[in-house]
């Protein structure tokens, strides 16, 4: 491979691999989000007695020493690492990838997260305070580090050359991890990459830091309808955890294997907000970067997989944050979030939304914004209501945005035919 000559690859989607509040794979995410069947409940994972938000989207039944290969060492990983592995598992076995073609290729992988296996941490914590500090856990730096899931996702292949990078851009992590191995594909710095998002924050600590913001629903006695994106009705977003994971490689590579192709990725954009005080309006920037990049204009895009977690202001800013890129259009192009079926799964939350969008044009269906009943005058585009629709979806974008002002997003196309 020349790095120096390399011409600029396209990229495309070929595996899905995704955990969530929904389910254990990404056909019961895809079957959840179109039957608007959403997956709050109450917390289990600690006593969450006398907090202001009490429901979260767990992943139920995730059993990790029974999937991951005992020889990984699942048991020293924290539970962020154990989903991201199992949905890394899961998109290459989706990607029909074997040991010998990944043992002929350079693979990047890319893995976001926002917190840092806050399980681990807290448990550490309550050691120390209550033993001393001899008894801190010896698995705690290793386990903790933004690299950990990348790391042992690498270990479950080899490969002619491998990197492992951690991303931690907030709840754009997850997007970001996508966005970055989409470079190094384009560029040719890579074969093959694996890549998305995985977090596990749904424990004291940050559950109560959140709900300190004033960002959790309160909406403990209806779990269910707990999250309810550009709702007039919304309260605040619905933490969760959950993994999303995507294999890239170069268009090229994938017709000559007779790969199934999910979308093209055409073009990304990251962006800080400007001030502090003007959450969202970065989103304008990338959204305009990454149509400029993937050379597409606005009336070819079909969708947009919103941020939306329901939270009173952001919904708002990102609806003004539309309609001020795509001006009168912005009414013509459908829109929907997730976070009323799986919550907000910080920095997985934007490569579920890419596991979501792939399945979208594959089936030629998007799906609705489970729990939207009340219009808001504020946030009055076409969000789906009630049921699936149709469409035979072009090009689609997809937002992410982050604690700290950061922006960031993606543009997919239909495959080629």
């Amino acid at each position: 491979m020349n790095l120096r000559h390399s011409p600029r690859r396209r990229v495309v989607v070929t595996g899905l691999g995704a955990l969530s509040a929904a389910g254990l794979t990404k056909e019961a995410l895809w079957e959840s989000l179109l039957a608007g069947r959403s997956g709050i409940g109450p917390v289990t994972h600690f006593d969450s007695t006398g907090m202001s938000s009490r429901i979260a989207g767990e992943v139920k039944g995730f059993e990790a020493l029974k999937i991951i290969d005992p020889a990984l060492k699942p048991r020293r990983m924290s539970r962020q690492t154990q989903l991201g592995v199992v949905a890394a598992m899961q998109a290459l076995e989706d990607a029909s990838l074997s040991p010998e073609i990944l043992k002929e290729s350079v693979v990047a992988t890319v893995i976001g997260s926002a917190t840092s296996s806050c399980e681990l941490v807290s448990e550490t914590a309550l050691m120390v305070h209550k033993h001393g500090p001899l008894h801190a856990s010896r698995q705690l730096v290793g386990s903790c580090i933004p690299q950990a899931t990348s790391s042992s996702v690498n270990k479950l292949f080899e490969a002619k050359q491998s990197l492992a990078l951690g991303v931690s851009s907030a709840c754009a992590a997850g997007l970001d991890a996508i966005g970055k191995a989409f470079n190094h594909i384009r560029n040719g710095r890579a074969d093959l990459a694996i890549c998305g998002g995985a977090d596990a924050p749904i424990s004291m600590t940050p559950m109560a830091e959140f709900a300190a913001c004033g960002m959790l629903s309160t909406h403990n006695h209806e779990p269910l309808r707990g999250g309810r994106p550009f709702d007039r009705e919304r309260s605040g977003g619905v933490i969760a955890e959950g993994a999303g994971i995507v294999i890239l490689e170069s268009l090229d590579s994938a017709l000559a294997r007779g790969a199934r192709i999910y979308v093209e990725i055409k073009g990304y954009e990251t962006s800080m907000d400007p001030t502090e005080d003007q959450s969202a309006t970065g989103l304008e920037f990338t959204m305009q970067a990454a149509l400029a990049h993937g050379a597409c204009s606005h009336e070819k895009v079909d969708y947009i997989s919103a941020w939306g977690p329901g939270d009173p202001l952001f919904d708002l800013r990102e609806t003004s944050a539309i309609k001020n890129v795509f001006g009168r259009r912005a009414y013509e192009i459908a829109i929907s979030s997730i976070k009323g079926v799986v919550g907000n799964a910080l920095g997985a939350a934007g490569a579920l939304q890419m596991v979501t969008v792939a399945c979208c044009h594959r089936h030629r269906t998007i799906p609705p914004t489970c729990n939207w009943e009340h219009s808001d005058v504020f946030c009055d585009l076409d969000y789906v209501r009630g049921v699936p629709r149709r469409a035979n979806l072009r090009h689609s974008l997809i937002n992410a945005h982050g604690i700290g002002g950061g922006n960031s997003s993606l543009l997919v196309a239909s495959p080629p035919q």
